[in-house]
């Protein structure tokens, strides 16, 4: 089955690291499988980002190197100021906080940045 055309154009950033990466109408699932990651961790959460708009981090597995990468996401052009890479560490380590603590990724992923941040660190 053909994957739908996306309608939101996706921006990219690799955590930590101030370069956005502007990949158009790009679907989220494509991305994934043109960067070798693996897609079984990929509850693709586009709906609620599109319609929230802002930075989102998600956790991906590189099947090649097997190492994480973090990237904050944002569709709709609606990233807005970019983190500063403290702040960036700062989320990526409250992500890991949270999946050690037992939530799933696809639920850490629904949160904004800022949400997982304050569960992490009450």
């Amino acid at each position: 089955m053909r994957e739908p055309r996306p309608r939101h154009t996706l921006q990219v950033i690799r955590v930590p690291s101030l370069e956005v990466q502007d990949l158009g109408l790009t679907s989220f699932d494509s991305w994934l499988d043109e960067n070798g990651y693996d897609k079984t961790n990929a509850r693709n959460n586009r709906t609620i980002w599109a319609r929230e708009g802002g930075w989102h981090l998600k956790r991906c597995r590189n099947l090649e190197t097997g190492t994480d990468d973090f990237w904050f996401i944002a569709f709709d052009g609606k990233g807005g100021k970019i983190y500063p890479l403290k702040t960036q560490r700062d989320y990526r380590a409250a992500y890991r906080k949270l999946e050690a603590e037992g939530y799933a990724p696809a639920v850490i992923e629904q949160m904004t940045t800022g949400a997982a941040y304050n569960l992490a660190y009450p």
